[in-house]
């Protein structure tokens, strides 16, 4: 079944293999992203980002609410760095996964962040350089466990 859909990830024919280790490192690379944010944003950066961020009552929403696209965000993030590891870049080790995760993350991240400076008045450039860093860190870990799981 997985076969016929193979036209979703890519042009070329894709192996049973490569969508098991795409799958794979999607996964495992899911729950070491949400893990690493977890360390760095919720624990590490948390009230530092909270005193250079707009707050109103109602703009954060309780943590059970926002969990399941926490989880969503995080696997989205890692089914990227799958295909692009393995389809793409053919990385296959925890040093250029990691190398690779962490461009792909500031990049993406520095993205969304210098969006929303942007346009509203809820972060400062204080957030966005911090995020851009706390990315690089998420991105390298994820993407080092990622890589060392394509090489397998």
């Amino acid at each position: 079944m997985l076969r016929q859909y193979s036209y979703l990830f890519m042009k070329q024919n894709i192996s049973t293999m490569n969508i098991q280790k795409i799958l794979l490192g999607t996964v495992v690379g899911g729950i070491v992203l949400t893990l690493a944010g977890f360390l760095i944003w919720g624990l590490g950066l948390e009230s530092f980002i909270q005193s250079h961020t707009a707050s109103y009552d109602g703009l954060a929403k309780p943590e059970d609410a926002a969990f399941p696209f926490i989880i969503i965000s995080c696997l989205a993030t890692a089914l990227l760095m799958s295909l692009v590891f393995n389809r793409w870049a053919n990385i296959s080790t925890a040093k250029t996964g990691a190398s690779a995760g962490a461009v792909i993350a500031i990049l993406v991240g520095l993205s969304a962040d210098a969006m929303v400076l942007g346009q509203y008045n809820l972060i400062d450039s204080t957030v966005l350089l911090l995020n851009v860093i706390g990315n690089a860190v998420w991105g390298a870990v994820g993407g080092a466990a990622i890589g060392w799981l394509m090489g397998r």
